[in-house]
């Protein structure tokens, strides 16, 4: 009896975390702490939320309609990211290889991880980019930091954001 009062405790904290994410989209929720993550989502329709941390470290999601039924891949995920840093800084694409690349869980999904460098008007920046493909969608969990390299402190940020994201297990969380 003691022994199961002592556990409900422990794991109070827990439930109540889990109450506290914030809805990015019908199927995935963020449960970061908003002292440490703080929201800076945009009105901007393509993005589903945006999360600053400190002054140079920017993490955003976004949920793509195509997945795995409309042949969308981790790869094709990560390609069009490149493709449009590339555009967005005005050079070829060819000129952003991936630095780093690996394999990413959110919960028991997985996915893929993969890291470029973009110049920006004179200032060097690291995008990491995670993708998971399901049937119907796709999830992309970018971060960004304006540094010039890919740093343990930059994976380490990406990591967290990663276990900081839920999705739902059967279709959308309830309501």
């Amino acid at each position: 009896m003691i022994r199961a009062a002592i556990l409900s405790l422990a794991l109070a904290p827990i439930a109540a975390a889990a109450e506290d994410c914030a809805l990015i989209e019908a199927r995935v929720k963020f449960c970061g702490d908003p002292a440490v993550w703080t929201d800076h989502s945009t009105e901007n329709e393509e993005i589903a939320a945006v999360y600053k941390q400190g002054l140079t470290f920017r993490a955003q999601y976004l949920v793509g309609e195509l997945g795995s039924a409309g042949d969308m891949t981790e790869a094709s995920v990560i390609n069009f990211q490149r493709e449009n840093y590339a555009s967005f800084t005005e050079v070829d694409v060819k000129n952003l290889p991936l630095i780093f690349e690996d394999r990413i869980s959110v919960g028991d999904h997985r996915g893929q991880r993969a890291a470029f460098a973009i110049d920006f008007q004179g200032d060097p920046f690291i995008v990491a980019v995670s993708a998971l493909v399901f049937d119907d969608f796709n999830l992309q969990i970018m971060t960004l930091e304006n540094e010039g390299r890919f740093s343990e402190d930059h994976l380490a940020k990406h990591n967290d954001l990663l276990s900081l994201t839920e999705i739902a297990p059967d279709g959308d969380w309830p309501e």
